[in-house]
C-alpha cells in the first residue's frame, strides 16, 4: 500500500491541511497513524477522493479582470 504524509498530501494536492483533516476523520480518505504519530494516507484512496472533488471556478467577474489585466501593472490592494 503505497501511502503519503499529510505534509506530502498538502504539496501534491493543493488541500488545506484541516480539509485533509477532516477527510480523515470523516473516512472518505484511508489514513493510519504510524509509530511517531504522523497520518498515513492511502494513496488509491486519495487519487479517488481527488478526483470526485469539487472544485470552485472564479467568479465571472474575477475572470474578466484577469483578462483585462496586464502583467506589467502593479496591484493595489
Amino acid at each position: 500500500m503505497a501511502t503519503l504524509t499529510t505534509l506530502e498530501t498538502v504539496r501534491k494536492y493543493g488541500v488545506h491541511p484541516n480539509v485533509l483533516n477532516r477527510m480523515i476523520l470523516m473516512g472518505r480518505v484511508v489514513a493510519r497513524k504510524d509509530e511517531n504519530g504522523r497520518w498515513m494516507i492511502d494513496k488509491a484512496s486519495l487519487e479517488k477522493w481527488n478526483r470526485s472533488r469539487v472544485r470552485r471556478k472564479p467568479k465571472p467577474d474575477q475572470v474578466s479582470e484577469l483578462q483585462n489585466s496586464r502583467v506589467d501593472e502593479p496591484v493595489l490592494a
